[in-house]
């Protein structure tokens, strides 16, 4: 074994639906995670498939084989950390929830899309996977959708973090991005007291996926043993950097740059330059 060769990576389970675009989902987790030294497994819930309107359709992979890819995922690679975006329905949440209380308890980052979700999915994510979840991250949208309260403003931002609290998560991150202003600010509720993340706006060629990187960055931390400020820290100013270098994908909005280092090192023209 060679004396140089590096420390084996964490391992970072993530949970989530197929973009054929490759911009967000799953994709962009496992981008996100080689880009912060770990090692991305992959449980699917679903594939997308979008129409000429860009509106989105899934395809869903039953709930019990959802939940027997988390058990495998997790026994496979005792992976201490473990992301969680798209769950098509209730059972699927209530399945994987179970699934993940049968294992080693890894930290869970709680990256619900429920922006358009059906109540009985809202309800199963408030009593089955919040409760579990050391982060739960959310934009403007998804926590006026889990929370059934408008969210328009700063203030109602930080009481919407409160609310999940007491839902269940040990902390809870919304995300500013919608709100006015050159600064994004997200607000982290840690049960405690409130700490804000400003960051640049960028003007992005494309940011799907924007908020699976977001998520995933932070995994990422976690899974190098930060504790979840800071890893949020960190993964903001990753964020950033990853919009700044974002390219388009074809007609659509395009995709944020999770490897942009690995590119500036001449990884763009191929392996070595």
């Amino acid at each position: 074994m060679r004396a140089d060769r590096p420390e084996t990576p964490e391992t970072i389970v993530a949970i989530g639906s197929i973009d054929p675009s490759g911009c967000e989902g799953i994709a962009a987790d496992l981008r996100t995670f080689a880009a912060m030294g770990t090692h991305g497994a992959a449980v699917v819930t679903g594939a997308l498939s979008y129409n000429k309107d860009d509106r989105a359709q899934i395809f869903t992979l039953p709930a019990d084989c959802v939940a027997r890819q988390i058990e495998d995922a997790l026994d496979a690679t005792r992976a201490p950390v473990v992301k969680i975006g798209s769950l098509p329905d209730a059972e699927t949440v209530t399945a994987a929830a179970r699934a993940l209380r049968r294992t080693h308890e890894p930290r869970i980052v709680l990256d619900p899309d429920v922006a358009h979700a059906d109540q009985p999915l809202k309800d199963a994510m408030k009593s089955q996977l919040i409760p579990i979840a050391e982060l739960v991250t959310v934009s403007m949208t998804e926590a006026a959708a889990l929370l059934g309260i408008p969210i328009r403003n700063s203030l109602a931002l930080r009481a919407a973090g409160k609310l999940l609290a007491r839902a269940g998560a040990a902390n809870a991150l919304i995300k500013g991005a919608h709100l006015p202003g050159g600064e994004c600010v997200d607000v982290l509720w840690d049960g405690s007291e409130y700490l804000e993340y400003p960051s640049e706006r960028i003007e992005a060629n494309g940011d799907r996926g924007a908020g699976c990187t977001l998520a995933s960055a932070i995994a990422a931390g976690m899974a190098h043993r930060r504790q979840t400020a800071e890893a949020i820290a960190i993964a903001k100013m990753y964020v950033t950097e990853t919009l700044r270098n974002s390219y388009p994908v074809g007609a659509r909005r395009g995709s944020p740059s999770q490897l942009y280092r690995w590119w500036e090192t001449g990884g763009r023209d191929g392996y070595g330059g």
